[in-house]
């Protein structure tokens, strides 16, 4: 009897004891510290905006494609002069007779006429479609409408200068010879197109149609097949690559602390999880003795 009663005292003052005196574990780690605030609304909403790390690139960006574009009609334009050389110089040339009645075809079906555009086409295409190819890989950030007009109309040029200088090389002397060239005299005629228009469309706007335009058409068809066959939206990344949202100049969100987990409606993800008990807390009541 007298060994009883302290462990009933004991068990008595232990059930009896204020539930605050000693708090769980559990309860420990999430209770605030004194002197510490707990985190307001606006402070989460601050954390919950999108940085705005991403604004200048979008501006940067905003500039940059149209100057990019800039520098492919010039640089298009002017890879034309070569072109046109070149095609002066492969294409072959209508043979010229002089008689006494003036200057006459030396055959009277020349062929001439139709390698003359044969090769101004074949030349212009293989230069616009190297050149897509060249622009999508090469500007890989600024693809997009801004890009393919400046393709198109690069190309455009750069065909309509082609033309222009592959038609006029040697033709000051061969007007020359029209007109002074002996009778018996045979000379070549410069390279030409028959289905061209080059000018000013009321006097004010450029105008050209025919076989000018084959560069910018060969090069416009690449330019839109990659695009159609990307396999990302945007344009700006390769195969194997992820989109990167602040070099499309998309705002990056910022992970709230403060927000709850994510909870999965999964069950059979949870189910074959291991449960371990939890150990009771220093202040927790003990169980009954019988």
């Amino acid at each position: 009897m007298s060994s009883t009663a302290p462990e009933e005292q004991q068990h008595d003052a232990r059930e009896g004891a204020p539930p605050d005196a000693d708090p769980a574990p559990g309860e420990a780690a999430t209770a605030s510290q004194p002197g510490e605030a707990a985190p307001d609304a606006a402070a989460d909403e601050a954390l919950s905006e999108p940085a705005p790390a991403s604004e200048p690139s979008t501006g940067r960006r905003r500039f940059a494609d149209p100057l990019v574009a800039l520098g492919v009609v010039a640089g298009l334009a002017v890879l034309g002069l070569p072109l046109g050389w070149l095609w002066s110089v492969a294409a072959p040339r209508v043979p010229i007779e002089m008689t006494s009645d003036g200057p006459m075809l030396a055959d009277p079906q020349p062929e001439q006429y139709i390698a003359d555009e044969g090769w101004y086409i074949l030349l212009t295409v293989a230069v616009g479609a190297l050149a897509a190819l060249l622009v999508w890989a090469l500007l890989r950030r600024h693809r997009g409408p801004v890009l393919l007009v400046g393709l198109t109309l690069g190309s455009a040029f750069g065909g309509v200068v082609a033309w222009w200088l592959g038609s006029h090389l040697g033709l000051s002397h061969y007007h020359d010879l029209l007109q002074h060239a002996p009778v018996g005299s045979r000379f070549s005629r410069p390279v030409g197109l028959r289905v061209q228009r080059v000018g000013l469309w009321h006097g004010w706007l450029p105008l050209a149609r025919g076989d000018v335009l084959s560069e910018a058409i060969a090069a416009t068809l690449v330019y839109a097949l990659l695009a159609g066959f990307s396999p990302s939206a945007s344009l700006n990344t390769s195969p194997g690559e992820d989109d990167d949202p602040g070099e499309r100049g998309e705002a990056v969100p910022v992970p709230n602390p403060s927000a709850p987990p994510e909870v999965s409606s999964d069950w059979s993800a949870t189910r074959d999880r291991p449960t371990t008990p939890v150990p009771p807390g220093s202040g927790a009541a003990a169980p009954p003795r019988g």
